[in-house]
């Protein structure tokens, strides 16, 4: 695994206020690579791990760890992939970027 040079972007809904800062790729950290997920649950965008790598936390490295494709805030299951074309989780109009965050 290499070190990671992606940067994240802020996203505005102007017809709601709701904001995020969400990474412009997915980032690949020693433990489990995270990416933007559009979380129904709780109606935000959040960033999600997606795949383990390891790193001691599990006995079994067959073993799937339960913190994958789930929600870091609300615990839900019940994630899906977000992009840019994508509308505003809280009320589905459209975001725009606002700005490139180091």
């Amino acid at each position: 695994m290499g070190v990671n040079l992606s940067t994240t972007s802020k996203y505005i809904c102007h017809s709601c206020g709701y904001s995020a800062d969400v990474w412009d790729a997915p980032d690949v950290a020693p433990i489990a690579t995270v990416d933007t997920r559009h979380c129904l649950g709780c109606k935000s965008l959040v960033e999600v791990p997606i795949v383990f790598h390891g790193g001691g936390l599990v006995g079994d490295q067959d073993a799937e760890p339960d913190f994958l494709n789930r929600c870091p805030d609300c615990n839900s299951s019940n994630v899906k992939l977000w992009g840019v074309k994508n509308s505003c989780p809280k009320c589905s109009e459209h975001m725009t970027q606002e700005a490139v965050l180091a």
